[in-house]
């Protein structure tokens, strides 16, 4: 009998720990390591975009890279492209960067503010590719402003019976490390 109301104190005890909003027991950071974020991104591609009928754009196999002194990401996606109306398909390689955001009504981490730092095409002329990057810069931020590349199941969410709310989100050397908010 007194075994069952020790353990019954001890229940109550750690019940009442969870209640606290600075519970021992919560996670204060979620880590994903640079080859964890690339394969989830990797997911949501290819992705086939045009832009005003001129440029038809196939982005694909995107390796990522921390670059914690700008607190951003670096990703570089192979990409496909058919501009001008040319029936000749290109080759090139996509460099962006961009920062990170939490976005709460989808639970997910999106980019912001992603940049398009330069395109290399393969056996394009300079001129055309001054054009292209132009229309390639402004079809980057379009497609990839807010684009999900994390999505949080419910059970991510959860830790022993305690609700998790992304606060932030840092960008190290190791990886992304999402703050939980206590």
């Amino acid at each position: 009998m007194k075994r069952w109301f020790e353990l019954g104190l001890l229940l109550f005890f750690l019940t009442g720990l969870m209640g606290c909003s600075s519970n021992p027991f919560k996670p204060s950071t979620v880590t994903f390591t640079a080859l964890e974020f690339q394969r989830a991104l990797a997911k949501k591609f290819p992705v086939r975009k045009q832009y005003f009928g001129l440029v038809e754009l196939v982005i694909s196999h995107p390796e990522v890279s921390m670059r914690p002194e700008i607190k951003h990401i670096a990703m570089q996606f192979d990409a496909d492209m058919a501009a001008f109306g040319a029936k000749q398909l290109f080759k090139s390689k996509l460099n962006i960067t961009t920062s990170l955001a939490y976005n709460a009504d989808t639970k997910s981490i999106v980019l912001k503010e992603p940049h398009l730092d330069s395109i290399d095409v393969e056996g394009m002329r300079s001129d055309r590719i001054q054009d292209l990057n132009q229309m390639a810069a402004i079809l980057i931020r379009e497609t990839l402003e807010g684009a999900a590349i994390y999505t949080f199941n419910p059970d991510d969410m959860h830790f022993i019976g305690m609700k998790l709310e992304p606060e932030s989100i840092e960008i190290t050397p190791q990886g992304v490390v999402v703050h939980i908010a206590k």
